[in-house]
Order: C-alpha cells, then structure tokens, then sequence
C-alpha cells in the first residue's frame, strides 16, 4: 500500500521498517520518529491510500458545469464530461491514460488531450466534495477551479 502526503508518495513498507527497526542503537529514535510521521499523516488526513484504476470511479463520472444553467449544452467554456476511459474539457478532449484515486474523493489523471490542431499529455488532479455535487479542478492549486455535478 501507498500513502500520498506532502505532494509525495510515502510507501507505508517504509514507515513499517522503521517503526519496527531491529537496530539496537537506532530502534529508539526511529521508532518514535516513524510512529510520529504515520500517526500525524492519518491525523490530519493527509495521508490516504493510493490505488490504480482501470477506470475512471463511477463517483467522478458524468457531466460538470461552473454554471448549472448550461448543462445539457456543449457550448460552455466551464463544462467537462467524464467517462470510464475519456475526458471532455471545451477546446479540447481525449482517452485518459492511467487512472489513480487518492482515497474516495481525490482523482489523478494522464491524459492524451487534442484541441486547435495539436495532441499533448496532461496531468489533471480533480477533488470531489463529500456530498458529491462538486468537483475541483486543483491541478494548478488551490483553491482550483469548482464545476458541479449536471442534474
């Protein structure tokens, strides 16, 4: 299993070795230094498991709009539809090359995107809110930019 905090990824095999290190003279210190970094990543929630998918989660899928009164039209710079294996963003689109959730609510995406004549890869990172009405868009930061889920 891995753990994704501080914008890395922590294998917990590691935090484990540590935290059970057989070392006499170092068994003290990395113990308490390993138990204190798994105990404030879960804590704070900044630790959460990481896992491949074949496809894109049923909970991420569908239409997103920044303006509900344009769902169900293509013509809005602010929607994005997503399917099991394919992204939609206004200019551009394309299949969704690997696929890895960070627990239930967070989405990473590679994707081959197309638009204006021209083809390039792009990594998208997309958080969806608790009640699932809304998904963030915080490949560039936060606070990211906020669509909501089409009736």
């Amino acid at each position: 299993m891995k753990l994704r905090g501080f914008s890395q990824i922590i294998d917990a095999d590691y935090i484990a070795r540590i935290t059970n290190n057989s070392k006499p003279q170092d068994s003290g210190i990395h113990q308490a230094i390993g138990s204190f970094i798994l105990a404030f990543m879960l804590a704070t929630g900044i630790a959460t498991a990481t896992e491949r998918q074949r496809v894109v989660p049923a909970q991420f899928q569908g239409e997103w709009s920044d303006n509900l009164e344009s769902c169900g039209s293509r013509g809005s710079q602010g929607q994005l539809f997503m399917s099991p294996d394919r992204i939609e963003f206004y200019e551009s689109s394309g299949p969704i090359s690997e696929i890895v959730t960070h627990g239930k609510f967070d989405l990473e995406l590679t994707v081959e995107l197309s638009g204006e004549g021209q083809t390039w890869l792009s990594n998208r990172y997309f958080r969806l809110s608790d009640d699932r009405k809304s998904l963030t868009d915080i490949t560039n930061g936060n606070p990211g930019f906020v669509r909501y889920r089409c009736p």
